[in-house]
């Protein structure tokens, strides 16, 4: 079997839980199939060096993608509805997934994307039966965050400002855009993954 594993972080050292969960599943696909692993990183974060326990036949780096101009997403968030604005800072730039096609050596037989961001910022790419890993449910974060800013709000705390009404308004908004955001990925791929029942059942999907 021949998988595809395309990361959003360099896993290694697994600091932290995030990190962790993307090291296990790395190793768990390494073990059962012929691993073709593509990890975007920050190279001036992070260096790549694959453990010797893993076995990846090929392994590839590349930058994330450089977020654009402010005046450009917000823009673009505010008339295009439905892609979320972490996504959307950095949607402009094609260059992760050029180089994903370009490295690529499909068929594969299965295809895992670490996080729904990957798979957007890479330009949802058909190279295999493809399963997204929602490793958090950013709407129920970002309805959190706003509950959180409204309560400051109501409660007249030090520092409630306009600014603070209108993050309550954006992290609402926002919300909206991730569940939406987050249907349109499942639609389009054969498996969406989390990491319990209770997120399961929370994400409606």
């Amino acid at each position: 079997m021949r998988a595809l594993l395309i990361a959003d972080n360099t896993p290694w050292p697994p600091l932290g839980g995030g990190l962790i969960r993307l090291a296990q599943v790395v190793e768990a696909v390494a073990s059962v199939a012929e691993l073709d692993l593509f990890i975007v990183h920050d190279p001036k974060r992070s260096r790549i060096v694959v453990p010797p326990n893993i076995r990846a036949s090929r392994w590839a780096g590349v930058p994330y993608p450089r977020t654009s101009r402010q005046l450009r997403w917000r823009l673009e968030w505010a008339v295009r509805r439905g892609i979320p604005l972490d996504v959307l800072k950095a949607r402009a730039d094609r260059a992760p997934g050029v180089a994903l096609r370009e490295w690529a050596r499909p068929p594969y037989d299965v295809v895992w994307f670490s996080t729904a961001h990957m798979f957007e910022w890479t330009g949802r790419p058909d190279l295999g039966p493809t399963i997204v890993d929602l490793m958090d449910l950013e709407d129920v974060k970002a309805k959190l965050r706003a509950g959180l800013l409204a309560d400051r709000l109501q409660r007249g705390e030090p520092g409630s400002s306009v600014h603070t009404r209108l993050a309550s308004r954006q992290a609402r908004l926002n919300s909206s855009d991730w569940a939406r955001f987050q249907r349109s990925v499942a639609a389009q791929v054969d498996l969406m993954v989390v990491p319990s029942d209770m997120d399961a059942a929370r994400s409606g999907l």
